[in-house]
């Protein structure tokens, strides 16, 4: 490897930097989307507004980094928290804990599949 000067080395960081903040969103969207599907099928209604309100939110800026959150409720919150939170509910259909039980399922894979998308971004950047 050759050391090309530290402006260079600079300029490469920070074009790497500038890639993964564009990207991030898109990639955390990619990941996430797949998990609706899951999500709504155990929503513990057959139909109407609670199972229609899953979504993943959009992408937001913290401190942290990017973040996206998988939701239910709009109109709806109330009694989708109550469905998601009391385990003393008998579902004929879906689950209590309808969201976290996908994402927890789930994490191995996503984490596998977040890495393999981040992954792509350096692949065309040669190692400094």
């Amino acid at each position: 490897m050759e050391f090309d000067g530290l402006g260079e080395t600079t300029a490469r960081i920070r074009k790497i930097g500038e890639k993964v903040e564009r990207d991030t969103a898109k990639i955390l969207n990619l990941v996430g989307q797949p998990r609706i599907a899951k999500i709504k099928n155990r929503t513990p209604v057959k139909d109407g507004h609670l199972k229609a309100s899953v979504r993943l939110s959009p992408a937001k800026r913290t401190r942290q980094g990017v973040e996206v959150y998988w939701q239910a409720g709009g109109t709806t919150t109330a009694y989708a928290l109550r469905q998601h939170e009391d385990l003393s509910y008998k579902h004929t259909v879906g689950q209590a804990k309808y969201i976290i039980s996908v994402v927890t399922e789930d994490a191995s894979a996503m984490k596998s599949e977040l890495s393999k998308e981040f992954q792509k971004i350096f692949n065309g950047f040669e190692v400094i």
